[in-house]
């Protein structure tokens, strides 16, 4: 009994742990929903001075966006925006113009809405990071593939404006996921504290029942006591055989009376406890059953969050939690331990010749590559956007960048086609090894900057930071 108690505090303490870890989810993806939204905005404000009509608009979305309005009023003004630029459009088309009206723009800084063409590339291209960086859940990310797509054909800030407005809600979205995911979370908690209570008065009732069948014997003690002592007088001041035997016999019916009453007391009792014990059997029986399940479902919910979607493969928190794990273990052990940090080459280029959808595939070709051709003993992740990370333990710097060499060599040779046409995929590392004073952060940097020495002296090759 005591060890489903101790189980199902543990439980309990596993789903505030995850409680916690959903709020704070929830707040990181509440701050981010805010940021795009802001960025929304400032887009809004950059568009202004094209057209009368569109400013309108522009003034009435950045206004909502600044308040946070719901899907349904941020819809209604993106379908009116929307119009307003079809509007300007037609009218450019009826006047023969192109590009922005606005006098005084020299020609060469071409413009799209209020903002040169080289300057909307490059926050283009930052969005299209920013996204990237994204985690979304499962069922999110095929919105946010196409929204990352949209960011490469943006070719307006009133364009660029609307994936923004879309991602905020996209964001907003999970950020609601999270919140239900805390509910159930709650939910359960509230469950596991119902069946905690359960157990705790059914062994109380126990020990009020020890009590009671403890001052029953005493009672009986005492009555048969007092009837025996009486009889044992009784015998002593009889003067006659008929005046004791109805002495003795009254003590003894007395005596039977109390003993009666007693085992009455004690058969209603021992009938409770029965129906007790089996109501608490078949509640320990549920109590099993539940925690089975809550185990599974708590494993899946910890693999989720430690994995990948993309790739199938660790993602960074799972190596934040490995290289914990393997730096105290290098401090207790002389055994070396390297970080080997990789960057696929080029792969701005990759996404811009065959799509995000080509992109993605390449990072997942990376990923399983890496699971399949590493040693046992070594770890793989994904840190971010094309970047891996790999946690070489028992190696010395030397048989780190042996190691490292013989995958990029590999890398250089997988033979990969997307839709028919051939891929070359290559990768630059860099390679750190602990030494004395260092933590996990500061031995990632090292390799990080050697990575960055790769990728300067001319890409797919090894470096010792």
């Amino acid at each position: 009994m005591g060890e489903v108690y101790v189980q199902q505090e543990q439980w309990r303490q596993k789903y505030q742990d995850a409680m916690r870890q959903a709020e704070a989810d929830e707040k990181r993806w509440a701050a981010l929903e805010a940021v795009l939204r802001r960025i929304a905005g400032r887009l809004c404000i950059a568009a202004r001075g094209i057209d009368e009509a569109l400013d309108t608009e522009l003034n009435q979305t950045a206004q909502a966006v600044r308040k946070s309005s719901q899907t349904d009023e941020l819809e209604g003004l993106f379908a009116r925006l929307t119009a307003a630029i079809v509007t300007l459009d037609d009218k450019r088309t009826a006047s023969g113009q192109s590009g922005n009206p606005a006098a005084g723009v020299p020609a060469a800084a071409p413009t799209v809405g209020s903002v040169p063409t080289a300057t909307l590339q490059s926050i283009n291209e930052l969005v299209a990071a920013m996204l990237e960086r994204l985690d979304m859940q499962t069922e999110l990310r095929p919105k946010m593939t196409a929204l990352r797509d949209r960011i490469v054909g943006a070719t307006t800030t009133i364009d660029l404006a609307a994936v923004l407005r879309e991602t905020a809600e996209l964001v907003n979205q999970q950020r609601l996921n999270l919140q239900n995911e805390k509910t159930a979370i709650e939910r359960i908690l509230q469950q596991v504290t119902s069946r905690l209570d359960e157990i705790a008065t059914y062994l109380t009732g126990e020990a009020e029942n020890q009590h009671a069948a403890q001052d029953s014997n005493k009672s009986l003690n005492a009555k048969v006591l007092r009837e025996v002592r009486t009889l044992d007088a009784s015998v002593q001041k009889a003067t006659e055989l008929n005046t004791l035997q109805t002495q003795v016999r009254s003590r003894l019916d007395a005596i039977n009376s109390h003993l009666q009453e007693f085992l009455a007391r004690e058969h209603a009792r021992h009938e409770e406890y029965q129906q007790r014990s089996e109501r608490m059997r078949r509640r320990i029986e549920e109590l099993e059953e539940e925690a089975k399940t809550l185990n599974l479902s708590l494993e899946e919910k910890h693999r989720q969050a430690i994995t990948d979607v993309l790739t199938g493969i660790p993602n960074r928190l799972a190596y934040e939690q490995r290289i914990e794990l393997e730096y105290l273990r290098w401090k207790r052990t002389p055994a070396p331990l390297c970080i080997a940090a990789w960057d696929i080459d080029r792969f701005k280029t990759i996404n811009d010749t065959y799509g995000h959808s080509g992109g993605d595939k390449v990072l997942h070709v990376v990923g399983q590559f890496f699971v399949k051709n590493i040693r046992r003993t070594d770890f793989v992740a994904r840190f971010g956007g094309e970047e891996f990370v790999i946690v070489l333990t028992g190696a010395s710097i030397e048989q780190a960048l042996k190691l490292a060499e013989g995958l990029r060599l590999s890398i250089e040779s997988l033979g990969f086609h997307f839709h028919g046409q051939p891929v070359k995929i290559s990768m630059s590392c860099g390679v750190a090894e602990f030494r004395d004073g260092d933590k996990p952060e500061t031995v990632f940097e090292r390799a990080d900057k050697a990575l960055y020495k790769a990728k300067q002296e001319g890409r797919n090759r090894c470096a010792i930071g």
